[in-house]
């Protein structure tokens, strides 16, 4: 959610393929199994020739990529191809990478460098919002005034000015983008049933309301039916029961391209049917309302939830398949590295003020999505005041999102001068500065130990992803609670 998400790959049918994981037990026996902006996030912003396969959709930008354009530029005006980076995702990273560092006369592998690069980077991002701050909106919309109220209601939570929920947060970012499938009466009445009837199982189910167990039936609501009985006062001979079928992942357009109300958990609570961003979050809320602590892991292209036993042994939950998955599968088959665990950005964990400060990130890639023109202050401003709250310099989607705006940045530049090939834009003061600002961001992501999943995992996971099926009205509102006498 984090975060996450490039090429709308998930991991569903994937996972289930694998023989590492037992299934949820109950917690009489326990055999759980130990096992991360976004945000999560994993659709492109700009297809097969970006820097990275960025937290947006192709319609982000409201068209090609600075890349592409130069090549169709060439083609068109039959100019010799100049030497531009090659169009694969990997390949172009690692070209913008080598350039970069041959630049600056240094390979940036030592620590101390990569902490003074990622620190750099980030107090630029203040400055651009500082700088931005003072100058007009360029699109003030009704869409603006929407995002601007949710920014306000997560950063008075992130201020202390009030409650800090993870409930809330999350329905503020989703509302923002509009047309929800629910409001805010229908979400938070849906969540407060779903917390009663957890209750009322455990009750009924002799369980103590420990951590342990209310994670263990937080994760049999979401993935297998239970049901509880309820006394009717008016007749005590007959009872009524109140059954809970379990979420669903929804296939049909996984990835958002189509209508990106798909990731989010309005959309997962209203039609009992989501996917590995969505899940999670519904997860995240149910944890908030029932008192006890989860939290949001990241991932290559998925998101899943982490929280601690009585013994203080991390436990890794996936929603998506109802399993148990251990750090190492991801590390085997996601690509994980170990520098990039070792700076957290995946297999780590996001308190409950990281989870609600990176919804911000997620408010900016939601706003660049829904407005053609967006107003780069306002994006600016939700990626430094989310950053505020990772001390490590570590969310790794506020650096995916800022080298999608650089990279708007830039493609208008590039249009502004007319410039064909790559060796044009040293001679502009707005392409050149943009250009080296856009490398420089990539390589703070390598310094944090990002990198692209291998083609050859992208291949394997889209042919399981082959084998889904989705479930007869996925997209339609619904209840997951039945009554029977």
């Amino acid at each position: 959610m984090n975060s996450k998400k490039t090429n709308g790959l998930i991991l569903f049918t994937f996972l289930v393929q694998f023989s590492l994981s037992s299934q949820i037990k109950p917690p009489a026996t326990p055999q759980f199994l130990n096992i991360s902006n976004s945000p999560f996030y994993f659709n492109s912003t700009l297809q097969n020739s970006q820097i990275h396969n960025y937290p947006l959709q192709p319609s982000a930008l409201g068209g090609t990529n600075a890349e592409s354009l130069l090549m169709e530029q060439s083609q068109r005006n039959a100019v010799p191809q100049p030497i531009i980076p090659p169009s694969d995702p990997y390949l172009l990273h690692q070209f913008v990478l080598s350039e970069y560092n041959q630049k600056n006369n240094s390979n940036g592998n030592s620590e101390s460098t990569q902490q003074q690069h990622l620190l750099e980077i980030m107090n630029e991002l203040h400055e651009d919002e500082k700088r931005y701050n003072n100058n007009e909106p360029v699109n003030n919309s009704e869409a603006l005034l929407a995002y601007e109220q949710a920014y306000s209601q997560v950063k008075n939570m992130l201020t202390g000015k009030s409650k800090l929920s993870f409930i809330d947060a999350s329905y503020y970012t989703e509302a923002a983008y509009g047309n929800s499938y629910m409001n805010y009466k229908e979400y938070k009445t849906c969540i407060t049933q779903s917390a009663e009837f957890i209750k009322k199982w455990l009750k009924q189910n002799s369980l103590p309301n420990t951590p342990q167990n209310i994670h263990f039936a937080i994760q049999q609501f979401m993935g297998d039916t239970m049901s509880i009985t309820v006394k009717l006062a008016d007749n005590k001979q007959n009872n009524q029961t109140t059954v809970h079928y379990p979420f669903k992942y929804d296939y049909e357009d996984y990835d958002g391209k189509t209508d990106y109300r798909n990731f989010f958990s309005t959309k997962c609570l209203a039609t009992g049917t989501g996917q590995c961003n969505s899940m999670p979050i519904v997860y995240l809320q149910l944890c908030e309302a029932l008192g006890v602590k989860g939290y949001l892991t990241f991932a290559p292209f998925h998101s899943f939830i982490k929280y601690k036993n009585p013994e203080g042994k991390i436990i890794n939950y996936e929603p998506t398949s109802h399993w148990t998955i251990p750090d190492k599968w991801y590390q085997d088959h996601l690509g994980v590295n170990q520098k990039a665990k070792k700076n957290g950005i995946y297999l780590d964990t996001l308190n409950k003020k990281q989870t609600v400060a990176n919804s911000l990130v997620d408010l900016a890639i939601s706003y660049m999505l829904k407005t053609p023109i967006p107003d780069t202050a306002f994006i600016l401003k939700c990626l430094s005041t989310a950053q505020k709250y990772f001390p490590k310099n570590n969310n790794v989607t506020i650096y995916l999102a800022k080298s999608s705006l650089l990279s708007r940045q830039l493609e208008t530049a590039l249009r502004k001068h007319g410039i064909k090939d790559l060796s044009e834009v040293k001679n502009y003061a707005d392409t050149n500065n943009l250009y080296g600002r856009l490398m420089k961001n990539e390589a703070s992501l390598t310094a944090l130990g990002y990198q692209e999943l291998p083609q050859v995992l992208y291949d394997e996971l889209l042919q399981h992803q082959k084998n889904g099926t989705n479930e007869p009205e996925a997209k339609t509102k619904k209840s997951l609670f039945k009554l029977t006498n």
